[in-house]
This record gives C-alpha cells, sequence and structure tokens, in this order.
C-alpha cells in the first residue's frame, strides 16, 4: 500500500516566526552546516541523533550506510533520507556518537535531534508561548510549540491519493437447490485508487472550534475476470470498473477540555454519483447466454 499525503495551512493575518531544523536543500546540495535552536528554546532528544551523508557516498543506498552505524554504536535506525540529502536518524546512546563518526568516513556529520516549534513573534520565548494553552485547526499538527492570542483563523487544506494497487480476493459460496449442493470458490485480483481533497476554515472562540468544510473524492475500483470452480452451477464473471464520486457539505465542532483532550461531533450532507450500482456481466461456465449481477 502507498499513500501520499499533502497537508497545508494558511494562516490568517499573523506574523509567525519559523525554526527550523536544517536549511532547505536543492537535490544533490550537501548540508554544510547544523542549525542551532539553542536560543529559542529548541529542547535536545536524548539518545537520537541525524546524520547526514557526504553527496554520492552512499551510492544510492543510504540504508546499508544507517546499518552499518547502527551496529558500530549498538543502536538501532529509525528512520532513512533518501530525498534532497541522504543520510539517517538513529536510536543511539549519546556517549557512542563519536564512535559512529569515527568508524564511518562517508558522514558528513550528526545532530542531536530537537523539538522544533513555530511561534507568534514578539513572544519571549517558546515555553512562555505553549503555557497559554491554545490550540491548532483542525488537521494540523503541534509539537512543542505554541500561537499567540491572534491566532484565531486558519484555512485548512487537505489532500492527497490513496492507491492499493494489488488486493488478492478469494471467494467461497454454498449453492444449495433441491437436489443440487455445491460449494464453488474463486480467486481474482483487483485495485483501487482515490483521490481526495478537503478544504475548511477553522475559527475559534475561547475553547470552542468551529469549522466548516468541502470534501470531494473520487474512488476507482477495477477487478479482473475470474471463474468459479467447483460444480456445473459455477458462473463466469466479466472484468468490472466502478468510478464514484463523493461530495460532502459539513461542520464539526470540536472543544478543548484540556490535557490534549479534545473531542468533536461532526456532520455532513454527503452526495455520490457515477457508478453507484455496478452491474458486471456474468455466465455459467457450462454455457448459455450472460446476464447481470449487481
Amino acid at each position: 500500500m502507498r499513500k501520499y499525503l499533502l497537508a497545508a495551512a494558511v494562516m490568517a493575518g499573523v506574523p509567525v516566526a519559523i525554526v527550523a531544523q536544517s536549511a532547505q536543500l536543492q537535490p544533490g546540495e550537501e548540508p554544510t552546516k547544523a542549525v542551532s535552536v539553542a536560543d529559542t528554546g529548541g529542547k535536545k532528544i536524548p539518545n537520537t541523533w541525524i546524520c547526514v551523508l557526504k553527496p554520492g557516498a552512499a551510492s544510492g543506498n543510504p540504508g546499508a550506510q544507517a546499518a552499518r552505524s547502527a551496529n558500530v554504536g549498538g543502536g538501532r535506525v529509525t528512520h532513512v533520507f533518501e530525498g534532497a540529502f541522504e543520510g539517517f536518524t538513529l536510536r543511539i546512546p549519546d556517549r557512542a556518537i563519536a564512535k559512529v563518526q569515527a568508524n564511518n568516513p562517508n558522514i558528513s556529520y550528526c545532530e542531536q535531534d530537537q523539538v522544533m516549534a513555530i511561534a507568534s513573534e514578539g513572544k519571549a520565548s517558546i515555553a512562555a508561548v505553549s503555557a497559554q494553552g491554545d490550540t491548532l485547526p483542525w488537521g494540523v499538527s503541534r509539537v512543542g510549540g505554541g500561537s499567540g492570542s491572534n491566532f484565531r483563523r486558519a484555512w485548512v487544506i487537505d489532500s492527497g491519493i490513496a492507491s492499493h494497487p494489488d488486493l488478492n480476493i478469494d471467494t467461497s459460496r454454498s449453492v444449495s437447490v433441491a437436489t443440487l449442493a455445491q460449494t464453488l470458490t474463486s480467486k481474482r485480483d483487483a485495485d483501487t485508487m482515490q483521490l481526495f481533497g478537503e478544504l475548511g476554515y477553522d475559527v475559534r472562540t475561547g475553547n470552542l472550534a468551529l469549522t466548516p468544510f468541502f470534501r470531494l473524492a473520487h474512488v476507482r475500483t477495477k477487478s479482473d475476470a475470474f471463474a468459479e470452480a467447483g460444480g456445473n452451477a459455477a458462473l463466469s464473471i466479466a472484468a468490472a470498473k466502478q468510478e464514484t464520486t463523493f461530495v460532502s457539505l459539513g461542520g464539526r465542532v470540536r472543544f478543548n477540555i484540556g490535557e490534549g483532550f479534545q473531542p468533536y461531533v461532526s456532520a455532513a450532507w454527503n452526495r455520490a454519483s457515477g457508478d453507484r450500482g455496478a452491474p458486471v456481466a456474468a455466465a455459467f461456465t457450462t454455457g448459455g447466454g450472460s446476464f447481470a449481477l449487481i
């Protein structure tokens, strides 16, 4: 199963300062300097290190370099980077990181992982902002950060593709009519793909957040032709394809009770269009005319 998700929030009328762990890189560019966040409240995570490899040193296989380093330091690999730069994250005793770097000349540098945050401009510290106990809009996650008192509204955009390229389906059914008693079995392959997107506008009033939203999803399902086995009542089923579009208009109400507990209720009007019945052509394997199954 492969799933690709993209989520973004555009915050209205709020100047923000973003604390980043490393500068944005272009493909093939070596990150030459780690960005320190010690002066902005970044909290180091014990026994967790990010190591960046020299360009081309991994020969397209940073996972092998990660495994080698984990073995040397007596730790384990928690993530491998293969995008704009090659590297990996290790869960390893802090005292062992020097040994890891000394035993792997392909490592450019290692930096201890830290908690990142988004804070409002002009606040004294991230800790002071977080202490306010405010919440972010629906669908936006926060780790160790906060927002100022003016952070009241946000457009929330969520979209993605969910693909199940290979589904193996085994079926078994029993037929019992008069003197006929058979168990019929079949096997076939199928695949599904879903494109979806949601647009919402999050408005917070005290401990209450209201989010009207519009959601659109398109689902496609395809299955191969197959024939049952097990008796003269077996069916031969043609290949099938079904495409359905779903539209939802609704709203969510979220309550901030505190301690990270935010129950919510949601209601929506839904409409489906396209192949809702999905009839398929069928015939008995012993011969005869075809008919439709729903």
